[in-house]
């Protein structure tokens, strides 16, 4: 985390991310420290939360926020702890974000202004996601990648011999089963669809707004 920070501090990277739960995250990487303004919806109008510039250590994010805010019941709850503990997390959001788009191979969607936009591939299961109208007022870029629905596994793998339970059919037609050795062999890499799981990030991004 660390090197990200300086990485990206050195690029100045900077961004907008809308989150479910209504949460817009604005931020910015400058010197050597990562500055977030969170702000909700509410009523249509865009409510401005909190403030807050973090910096990484090997070991975990420093958060920097008034005292005030950290101890405003309306923004937050649990012990003090518990509080840091969900900013840290929300830094941690941000820079992991970042890193993916930069250095893990996706594909992108730019979704204009106030039109429906077909994003192709979407699983069965998020088929209601399919077909999006975007209605920020501003340019949208979802990005998506390929190895989140399906792993592919392209090198030869080496399985050693076993034995298995193997069903057989006896002369009259009845199923039974018999222990059998099978050698050990080569497999030529697989190709199979990864699981879909919800993802607690968003969870966690849901419970934190005020």
């Amino acid at each position: 985390m660390p090197q990200l920070f300086e990485d990206f501090c050195e690029r100045e990277e900077c961004g907008i991310l809308l989150c479910r739960g209504n949460v817009t995250i604005v931020y910015g990487f400058g010197g050597n420290q990562l500055n977030i303004w969170h702000f909700t919806e509410q009523n249509g109008n865009s409510v401005f939360n909190f403030y807050t510039c973090n910096v990484s250590t090997i070991d975990n994010i420093g958060v920097g926020i008034a005292d005030t805010l950290l101890a405003d019941n309306l923004l937050f709850s649990g012990s003090l702890e518990e509080r840091q503990h969900k900013l840290a997390f929300i830094a941690g959001f941000v820079a992991t974000y970042v890193a993916v788009k930069q250095y893990v191979k996706v594909e992108t969607v730019v979704i204009p202004q106030g039109k429906f936009t077909a994003i192709e591939g979407t699983p069965l299961e998020y088929i209601e996601k399919k077909k999006v109208l975007n209605q920020t007022g501003q340019e949208v870029i979802v990005m998506d990648s390929k190895w989140f629905r399906k792993i592919i596994n392209d090198n030869d793998i080496y399985v050693r011999g076993f034995f298995r339970m193997q069903n057989k059919k006896n002369e009259f037609g009845e199923w039974y089963k018999e222990l059998i050795f099978v050698d050990s062999f080569v497999r030529h890499g697989y190709h199979r669809n990864a699981k879909i799981e919800d993802d607690d990030t968003e969870e966690q991004l849901e419970s934190e707004q005020p």
